[in-house]
C-alpha cells in the first residue's frame, strides 16, 4: 500500500521534532487532504484496526478529520452512488473507536452527521439507522449518544456547505423523529459514572436545543429532574444547569401551555435558594470549582427571572418570587465581577418592564424596596480594588464598573435620582468610607445620580460636597505609592464629577468660579517627582481636568469668566501637554464665541491669537512645535461664527487671516514642504479660514492653488489633495473661482495617480494619498460631477479602485468604496444624468469591479470591508440591470467549488432576480470564511 506507507510517513513527520520535516509533511497533508483520492485513503485508513505497526494513533485522527472536512467543504468530488457506501464506511468505524480514541470517535460521528445533512432525501431514516445499527450492543452506548448528541448540533452548523434547503428538510425529518431519541434517553441506565451521565445529558441538551418537547413530556422528564439534582456537582452543573434554563426557555415562548411544567420546577430551583445564600457568603476566591457552581446558580436563578417574567411581576409578592428576587441581588452584588454582571440585563429589564405597563405607579411603589436594596447593595462594588490600577483604562474590571454605572442609570428610574443620591451621599458620609478608595468609587457613582432639572436648593447636600472638594483637589501627589495613586484617581474624578453637575454649577455665579478654580488648581500644579509612573498618571489627570474645562463651558453659560479663562490658558501654556492645552484653547475659543460685546469678543481674540502667532514665528524651523500650535490656530478659527455682514467680519479677515494665519502657513509650507503634520495643519487652518470668511479668501485662492500645485509636485502628501477638496466644495458654484479649481483638480489627480501607479506593491505605505485620492473624485462627483466626467484618467484611476480595495484598513476602504459606489450612483442618475461616454467606461468597467470585489471576499476579508462590497453590487445593479446577472455569473467563476458549486450558481442567481444582492454576498463570504478555516491540521487533544 504505497499510498497508506507515504501518509504514514507524513503523520510520523507532522508530529515529529524536525521542523524541516514538520513543515514537509504539513504541506504534503494539506495538499492531500483537498485532493479527491483523500476521500478513498482516508477510508481504507480507518478501516485498519489500531495497534497496527504501520500507522501510529495520530493518523487515524488525521483520516476521521478528513472524511468530516472533505463531507463539509468538498462534497461535490463525490458521485452520488458512493453515497450510501461512504454511510455504511463510517458507521463501521465509529463501531471500531467507540472505546478507543475518543476525539477520533468525535470525529467520526461528526461526519456522520454532516453526511447526513449532504444527503438529505437520499437518507431519509437517519435516527432509525443510526439506532438499529448500535443500539443492539450494550458497548456501543457511549458511541450512540456522541453521534445522536452530533446531528442537531450539526444541523445548525454554518460550515457544512450545502443549499438551505437541504438544511430545512433534514430538519424536519429530525424534529419528527425527536421523540424517537428522547425515550431512548429516558431509559439509558443513571447510576453509572459521572463520565456516563455527561455524555447522557450533553445529548439530551443538544436535542433539548433543537426542538421544543411538549408540556407533557416535560413534565414527566426524568432527565430535567436529575439536572436538578445534579446543579451542584463540579462536573455536571454546567450541563445541569444550560438543561434547567434552556427548559426555562421553552417555558417562556407559551407561558398559558408550559405553566404546569413551570409550578413543578420553580419550588425545586426556589429549594436550591438556602444553600446558595450560603454558598455566596462563603470565601471563594481560591475555590475555583465552587465559583464556577456560584456561576451556574446565577445563571438558573437569573434566567428563572427573564424567562418567567409576566409571571414574576404578576406574582411579585409570593414568597417563591420575593426569594428569587433576593438571591439575585446577592448574586448581583457578589464581588465577583463575572458573576455579578450575570443579572445586570435581567434589572433592566425589569425597569423598562414597569415602565411600560399601564400600572406603573402601582409597580413603582411596589418594587421600590426591592430597588433601594439592590442601589445600597451596589454601592460597594463602585470602589476601585486594591489590586487594580486606577490609572490602567485597560483593566477589564473598568468595563463592569461602567456596566454598574449603566444599571444604576436604570435602577434610579424607579427609585428616583434624588433618593438615590442621598443615599450614595449618606454612604459617603460613613467612617468606614473615609478613604481616597471610598471616596473615588462614591464620586464616580454620584456623576450618575445628579438630576437633570434640579436646582441648588434640591440637593443641599450635594453642593456641600461640592464646597469640600477643593481639600481633596488641593492635596499633593508627591510619589508614586499605593495612598497618592488612590489620592490622584479621586483627584481626577472629583474632576470628571463637577462636569456632570455643570447645569447645578451654572445656577451661581460664586459656585462656577470655584469650580474653574479647581481645574486650574489641577492643571496649574507642578510635579517636581520624575518618577515615569508618577509624569503619566499628572498627564492623565491633565487630560481629564482639560476635557471637564472644555465640557464645562459647552455645557455652562461661562461669558463673565472668559478674563478667568483666558488667563488660565496664557498661564497653562509652557506647563500642559500639547493635547491638554488644545482642550483648553478650544475651551477659550467656545466662550469668545459667545461674547456679544464686541470690545470684549475683540481684546479677549488678541489675548489668545497673539501668543500662537509669536509662538508660530518663534518655533518656525521646530517641525513638531511648530504643528501642535498650528492645531491651537485651528482650534480657534474653527470656533469662530460670522454671519454675512457682521463688523467681526473684517476684524478676523485682516488681523487673523491675512497677517497672522496665511503668513504662517506660507512659512511653514516653504520651511516644512515636507513634513506631513505641518502640511496637514496648513491646510486644515486654511481651510476653517475659507469656511470662516470665504469672500475674502477669494482674493487668496489663485495664490493657493499655486502653492498647493507646487509642493504637491515636489512632495505628494494626502493633505494637499484634501486642500483641493475643501476648495472644491467652498467655492464649487462661483463662476470665478472653478477655472482655477478645474485645472487644480485634473493636474493634482494626474500627478496622485502617477504616484500611486508607479509602484502597486507599495499602496499600503501610501494609504493616506489613497484616502484623500479617491476622497477627491468621491467629493468631486457630489458637488461638480462635470468636472469628473472631464477627466482624462478616469478608467484608470477605477482600476487602481480595484487594486486598493485589498487595503485592510477601515479608512482606505471606506474611501474606495465611496468612490465606487459615487461612480455607480453617477450611472443611475445620482446626483444628475451621466453622460454617454461616462456610462459606457462604466459599463466596460463593471466585470472588473465585480471580479476584483469577489477576489476579496475569496481572501476573507475584515468584517468593515465585507460589509462595504454590498452596496456597490448594488449600485452597479441599478445602473445596469440588464446586464448585471450576467456580469454576475461570469464573476462568480473565481470561487472554487467548495465555495460555490456548479450545482449552486442557478439559484444564486435566482436569487440575484429578487434583488437580494446582500443575502447572497453574506453567504458566500460566510462559505469563503470556513474554506480559508480548513485543514488546520489539529492535533487530538
Amino acid at each position: 500500500r504505497p499510498a497508506m506507507q507515504q501518509l504514514a510517513q507524513a503523520v510520523r513527520g507532522l508530529y515529529g521534532h524536525d521542523e524541516v520535516v514538520r513543515k514537509q509533511a504539513d504541506k504534503w497533508m494539506w495538499t492531500w487532504q483537498q485532493s479527491a483520492e483523500a476521500w478513498e485513503l482516508a477510508d481504507q485508513v480507518l478501516g485498519v484496526p489500531p495497534g497496527n505497526t504501520l500507522l501510529i494513533s495520530e493518523a487515524y485522527y488525521l483520516c476521521a478529520q478528513t472524511l468530516r472536512t472533505k463531507i463539509q467543504f468538498d462534497f461535490h468530488q463525490l458521485p452520488q452512488q458512493a453515497w450510501a457506501s461512504l454511510r455504511d464506511s463510517l458507521l463501521k468505524h465509529v463501531v471500531t473507536f467507540r472505546s478507543g480514541s475518543k476525539p477520533v470517535l468525535t470525529q467520526l460521528a461528526l461526519a456522520l452527521a454532516d453526511l447526513a445533512l449532504q444527503m438529505d432525501s437520499a437518507w431519509p431514516d437517519v435516527i432509525s439507522t443510526v439506532i438499529s445499527a448500535l443500539q443492539g450492543d450494550t458497548a456501543n452506548c457511549g458511541a450512540l449518544l456522541c453521534l445522536l448528541k452530533a446531528l442537531p448540533e450539526e444541523n445548525e452548523n454554518q460550515k457544512v456547505m450545502c443549499d438551505p434547503a437541504k438544511r430545512s428538510s433534514t430538519r424536519r425529518r429530525f424534529v419528527a423523529e425527536a421523540p424517537q431519541v428522547m425515550q431512548l434517553l429516558m431509559k439509558m441506565p443513571l447510576a453509572g459514572t459521572v463520565e456516563s451521565k455527561q455524555e447522557v445529558l450533553d445529548c439530551y441538551l443538544a436535542w433539548l436545543k433543537f426542538v421544543n418537547p411538549s408540556p407533557a413530556d416535560l413534565q414527566q422528564d426524568q432527565l430535567l429532574a436529575l439536572c436538578v439534582s445534579n446543579i451542584e456537582h463540579p462536573q455536571l452543573s454546567e450541563v445541569c444547569a444550560e438543561s434547567i434554563i434552556e427548559t426555562l426557555k421553552i417555558c417562556a415562548t407559551s407561558p398559558q401551555e408550559y405553566a404546569p411544567v413551570v409550578q413543578g420546577l420553580m419550588p425545586k430551583i426556589v429549594e436550591i435558594s438556602p444553600k446558595f445564600r450560603a454558598m455566596l457568603q462563603e470565601p471563594l476566591e481560591n475555590n475555583q470549582d465552587r465559583l464556577d457552581v456560584v456561576s451556574q446558580l446565577t445563571r438558573i436563578f437569573t434566567e428563572t427571572a427573564e424567562c418567567l417574567f409576566d409571571v414574576m411581576i404578576a406574582q411579585r409578592a409570593s414568597a417563591e418570587v420575593q426569594e428569587v428576587f433576593a438571591i439575585l441581588v446577592l448574586c448581583t452584588a457578589f464581588p465577583d465581577p463575572d458573576i455579578s454582571e450575570i443579572p445586570i440585563e435581567f434589572w433592566m429589564e425589569l425597569t423598562d418592564s414597569i415602565c411600560r405597563t399601564g400600572e406603573t405607579e402601582v409597580l413603582l411603589s411596589d418594587f421600590a424596596p426591592l430597588y433601594q436594596e439592590l442601589f445600597q447593595s451596589l454601592i460597594p462594588l463602585f470602589f476601585i480594588p486594591e489590586t487594580v490600577d486606577p490609572f490602567d483604562s485597560n483593566d477589564e474590571w473598568f468595563s463592569y464598573r461602567r456596566r454598574l454605572r449603566v444599571l444604576v442609570s436604570s435602577v434610579i428610574t424607579v427609585l428616583g435620582a434624588q433618593t438615590a443620591m442621598e443615599a450614595c451621599l449618606a454612604s459617603a458620609a460613613l467612617p468606614q468610607h473615609a478613604g481616597a478608595r471610598a471616596q473615588e468609587g462614591h464620586l464616580f457613582l454620584l456623576g450618575a445620580l445628579i438630576p437633570d432639572r434640579a436646582t441648588l436648593t434640591d440637593v443641599p447636600k450635594l453642593v456641600a460636597l461640592i464646597q469640600s472638594l477643593p481639600a481633596l483637589v488641593q492635596l499633593p501627589i508627591k510619589d508614586n505609592s499605593a495612598e497618592a495613586t488612590q489620592v490622584a484617581s479621586a483627584q481626577r474624578t472629583a474632576i470628571d464629577m463637577l462636569h456632570h453637575c455643570s447645569h447645578l454649577v451654572a445656577q451661581d455665579q460664586a459656585l462656577q468660579q470655584a469650580t474653574l478654580g479647581m481645574f486650574g488648581t489641577i492643571l496649574l500644579r507642578p510635579f517636581p517627582d520624575p518618577d515615569p509612573d508618577v509624569v503619566e498618571r499628572r498627564q492623565e489627570v491633565h487630560y481629564s481636568a482639560s476635557n471637564a474645562v472644555l465640557a464645562f463651558v459647552t455645557d455652562t453659560p461661562c461669558q463673565a469668566l472668559w478674563q478667568d479663562l483666558v488667563t488660565l490658558y496664557v498661564a497653562s501654556m509652557p506647563i500642559l501637554e500639547p493635547k491638554c492645552h488644545l482642550n483648553v484653547v478650544e475651551a477659550v475659543s467656545v466662550v469668545i464665541t459667545s461674547l456679544t460685546d464686541e470690545a470684549d469678543w475683540t481684546s479677549a481674540m488678541e489675548q489668545v491669537i497673539a501668543p500662537l502667532i509669536g509662538g508660530l514665528q518663534e518655533h518656525l524651523e521646530n517641525a513638531l512645535v511648530f504643528a501642535q500650535i498650528l492645531d491651537r490656530v485651528q482650534a480657534v478659527i474653527r470656533n469662530v461664527k460670522l454671519r454675512k455682514g457682521d463688523p467681526r467680519e473684517a476684524v478676523v479677515a485682516e488681523q487673523l487671516v491675512k497677517k497672522a494665519i496665511w503668513q504662517s502657513v506660507l512659512k511653514g509650507l516653504d520651511t516644512h514642504p515636507g513634513d506631513p503634520t505641518v502640511v496637514e495643519g496648513c491646510c486644515r487652518v486654511m481651510k476653517h479660514s475659507i469656511r470662516c470668511v470665504p469672500e475674502f479668501c477669494k482674493q487668496l485662492v489663485s495664490d493657493w492653488c499655486q502653492k498647493i500645485l507646487q509642493r504637491f509636485t515636489a512632495h505628494q502628501h494626502s493633505s494637499y489633495l484634501y486642500a483641493v477638496e475643501i476648495l472644491i466644495s467652498a467655492y464649487h458654484r462661483d463662476a470665478e473661482m472653478r477655472p482655477f479649481i478645474f485645472e487644480l483638480f485634473h493636474r493634482m489627480t494626474d500627478i496622485g495617480l502617477a504616484n500611486l501607479t508607479a509602484d502597486q506593491q507599495a499602496l499600503h505605505d501610501k494609504v493616506e494619498l489613497v484616502e484623500d485620492f479617491f476622497g477627491i473624485f468621491d467629493r468631486s462627483l457630489r458637488f461638480s460631477p462635470d468636472m469628473v466626467s472631464a477627466s482624462a484618467i478616469l478608467d484608470r484611476v477605477i482600476s487602481l479602485a480595484c487594486v486598493c480595495m485589498r487595503i485592510e484598513r477601515k479608512p482606505t476602504a471606506e474611501s474606495v468604496y465611496a468612490f465606487l459606489e459615487s461612480m455607480y450612483a453617477f450611472g443611475s442618475g445620482l446626483p444628475q444624468q451621466a453622460p454617454p461616454h461616462i456610462l459606457a467606461l462604466l459599463r466596460n468597467a463593471a466585470p472588473h469591479v465585480m471580479s476584483a470585489n469577489f477576489a476579496v471576499i475569496l481572501a476573507v476579508p475584515p468584517r468593515f470591508i465585507a460589509e462595504l462590497i454590498p452596496q456597490t453590487f448594488e449600485y452597479i445593479h441599478r445602473a445596469f440591470p440588464a446586464e448585471f446577472p450576467s456580469w454576475f455569473g461570469q464573476a462568480v467563476t473565481v470561487f472554487p467549488p467548495s465555495v460555490v458549486s456548479e450545482s449552486e450558481k442557478p439559484a444564486i442567481l435566482e436569487k440575484l432576480s429578487g434583488k437580494a444582492v446582500h443575502t447572497v454576498l453574506d453567504d458566500i463570504g460566510y462559505r469563503c470564511e470556513q474554506v480559508a478555516m480548513r485543514n488546520r491540521n489539529t492535533k487530538p487533544d
